[in-house]
């Protein structure tokens, strides 16, 4: 009953993914005739990395739709690897988004190359990971996890691409709404601890939400943006800028004090975990009280430019008398 349910909901996602890619492919190809010679090209190769995202969706769930799989086996992580290589396709479409006109096609291709390399040795890291106690083979739980982190990453970050081109919130908030709906519908697709209906009901929601996130990017593409230039500082220069900023040094010197905790520790107590787990205790520290450091700044400057219009408003009066 459970299984059939699945299978069920998974078709309707696999169905609902073929409607998309075909509003998809036709904005696709109205986008390459639009701005074959403009500097908006850069929306092209965007939806065409995204339409290979949803590709990639379409196969992933046609494998869920047409077989049964249990926690950890080859299906399963099958499944996992194609969300991930998803993820991969729609990071690029925020990339692009971001730095507009300043991203050439061969570098969508470099990216995605150095995108695949680096989730993919971190999907094969895990699944390699030593059985747990008891002969846990923790490795495959442990990549669904980071599958799952990726999954509920990537809508975010486009609809943050979209706030920053088009200056709208709805890519925005239809992503973290997908997103927020990715941990119960992985715990519905991998597992059997929902109730049946339950489970086909998440799945359902899903492909609605699916929907709604698609259209909600196509409304937007379909219009031209304010301006094709990048909306990304240089890596280079945001660090330069960075190493000027006191609250940065304050932080780097406490990394400091970290990296010699660390070692202090892994030499005294020859244990990793101690030593970790006080320097995620440490970086918390640092990192809390360098954003207490920043809000104190920002209710300065706010403070400051209240008292100056203020005084602008008193002589503005002033004069008119």
């Amino acid at each position: 009953m459970q299984s059939q349910l699945k299978l069920a909901a998974a078709q309707v996602n696999f169905w609902t993914c073929l409607v998309i890619i075909i509003c998809l492919l036709i904005t696709v190809i109205r986008l390459e005739r639009t701005h074959r010679n403009s500097e908006y090209r850069f929306l092209y190769y965007s939806m065409l990395t995204w339409l290979m995202g949803w590709i990639i969706w379409a196969i992933l769930w046609g494998v869920a739709s047409t077989f049964q799989f249990q926690p950890g086996d080859r299906w399963s992580i099958l499944v996992s690897l194609l969300s991930d290589l998803n993820t991969v396709c729609f990071i690029l479409t925020y990339i692009g988004i971001t730095r507009g006109q300043e991203f050439f096609p061969t570098q969508y291709l470099l990216y995605g190359l150095l995108l695949i390399v680096a989730v993919g040795g971190i999907d094969i890291a895990l699944l390699r990971f030593p059985e747990g106690k008891g002969g846990l083979n923790v490795g495959p739980i442990l990549q669904e996890r980071w599958s799952l982190a990726l999954s509920m990453l990537s809508p975010i970050l486009l609809g943050w691409a979209f706030r920053l081109r088009y200056a709208t919130i709805w890519v925005l908030v239809a992503g973290v709404a997908y997103a927020f709906l990715q941990p119960p519908a992985y715990q519905a697709l991998f597992s059997e601890s929902f109730e049946p209906e339950v489970g086909a009901a998440i799945l359902s929601i899903l492909s609605m939400l699916k929907v709604g996130y698609a259209f909600s990017v196509l409304s937007y593409v379909a219009s031209t943006p304010s301006s094709a230039k990048s909306l990304v500082q240089s890596p280079i220069k945001l660090i330069k800028d960075q190493m000027q900023d006191p609250t940065w040094q304050f932080v780097r010197f406490g990394l400091l004090i970290v990296g010699c905790t660390v070692v202090i520790l892994t030499v005294r107590f020859r244990d990793l975990q101690v030593a970790w787990s006080a320097f995620a205790s440490i970086v918390v520290y640092v990192l809390t009280i360098g954003g207490l450091v920043k809000a104190v700044e920002a209710i300065g400057k706010i403070v400051s430019r209240k008292d100056q219009t203020d005084a602008n408003t008193k002589t503005t009066g002033i004069d008119e008398k």
